[in-house]
């Protein structure tokens, strides 16, 4: 019903003009009926994926708005503190979701891109070309790459060279960097 849709857009959205407002209230009304969205509330008040949480091995950011009326910014640190190796990011906001107007959307957004890039990346590196990283994320030479690789360490030289290209660095500082950000 529009009262839910109107009490769910008053939760999450505190800061917004009247457009934005509208807007995810119609967006609430294309994405699900009242039944599917009333089944939805009652599987969150009662979902708790806390025993889970410290089960999760992949790389991890937890961004949550400071002054967030639905969920207490105390909740996103506790959450963040539970998963192994986990990034937290407080957003300077009101809303739920920080808008477009806000600076702390321009932040979410920049997390969100430093965090996912070197992982986007990686997964369209292959099989040979995340190996060879990998080992120069560990520190190795071209030679002690080669007697690893079983390759000549020109052959090496210049898959290392082609995978700097591909990395979009300048050198293997730079390499190891972008390599050890790929292992975490």
């Amino acid at each position: 019903s529009s009262f839910v849709q109107n009490m769910l857009t008053g939760q999450v959205l505190q800061q917004a003009d009247s457009a934005l407002y509208a807007s995810l209230n119609e967006q609430q009304k294309l994405a699900c009926n009242g039944a599917v969205a009333a089944g939805l509330l009652r599987a969150n008040a009662v979902l708790d994926a806390q025993p889970y949480v410290g089960l999760v091995q992949a790389p991890t950011l937890v961004l949550h708005s400071s002054d967030d009326p639905f969920v207490p910014c105390e909740r996103g640190q506790e959450l963040a503190a539970s998963i192994p190796g986990a990034r937290l990011e407080i957003l300077h906001s009101r809303n739920h979701v920080p808008v477009g107007s806000e600076p702390a959307f321009e932040h979410m957004c920049e997390c969100m891109a430093e965090f996912v890039m070197p992982h986007a990346l990686a997964l369209h590196l292959s099989k040979a070309e995340r190996e060879l990283c990998a080992l120069v994320g560990q520190g190795f030479d071209n030679l002690q790459i080669a007697a690893r690789l079983e390759l000549k360490e020109k052959s090496v030289r210049n898959k290392v060279s082609s995978l700097y290209r591909t990395l979009g660095v300048e050198g293997r500082s730079q390499a190891i960097i972008k390599a050890r950000e790929f292992a975490v």
